[in-house]
């Protein structure tokens, strides 16, 4: 579907109803952060039917979904709303890995 930088709450839940969401919450200072945002943002290329969300957890931090995150970056994937997968960090090999089981 698209990549998206939601810069508001209600434009991040309105994105997160579509039925295929890979979010991606990012810092700007967290290093692992900008390493990865580049590859996160290519995959949306890879999944035309997924949406794709790089979420900054400093602007959105009131956002119920932003509070829960621990570490920066972090990664959420939902099918129709239900979270399925989460997890740290920046690994290109995960995220990959996971895109292809989930949104395949």
């Amino acid at each position: 579907m698209s990549y998206n930088e939601p810069q508001t709450a209600e434009e991040f839940d309105k994105l997160l109803a579509n039925p295929q969401v890979a979010v991606m919450f990012h810092a700007e200072w967290a290093g692992p952060s900008l390493q990865i945002a580049p590859i996160f943002k290519q995959q949306a290329d890879n999944y035309p039917d997924a949406t794709f969300c790089k979420v900054d957890i400093d602007k959105l931090d009131t956002h119920p979904l932003v509070k829960k995150v621990r570490s920066a970056p972090a990664f959420s994937f939902y099918l129709n709303r239900s979270l399925v997968v989460n997890f740290p960090g920046g690994s290109s090999d995960t995220l990959e890995q996971t895109l292809k089981a989930h949104f395949s």
